[in-house]
């Protein structure tokens, strides 16, 4: 699913996306299991992985933006498995950026 979300937030201006997708706890774990450098995130019930975007150097404007940003519906753990390969999961609970991009995601899905 490709799609460009602007969110509205207070630290910063705004947060866009560039492809956006909810996807499954076992795909998500999958995807970044494969990774050189697996880890996943979680904050208010939501694992996730994200790339942030190449800032433009020209760019000083008080905008987050991600390149992708993956999420699936998930109580908080510690490591999800995907075909043997263990990913271990941060919580990010507490950090703005993050408490605030998965409340909305989660107010969207309601």
């Amino acid at each position: 699913m490709n799609s460009t979300v602007k969110l509205i937030a207070n630290n910063f201006k705004a947060i866009r996306i560039k492809l956006l997708a909810e996807l499954d706890v076992q795909r998500i774990t999958k995807q970044e299991a494969i990774d050189k450098e697996p880890i996943l995130c979680w904050c208010n019930g939501l694992l996730f992985n994200y790339v942030f975007a190449e800032k433009n150097p020209e760019e000083t404007d008080e905008i987050i933006r991600f390149e992708n940003f993956y999420y699936a519906k998930s109580p908080k753990i510690e490591s999800s498995t995907w075909n043997g390969y263990t990913v271990e999961v941060h919580d990010l609970t507490g950090v703005a950026l993050f408490e605030f991009l998965t409340q909305k995601l989660q107010e969207k899905r309601d």
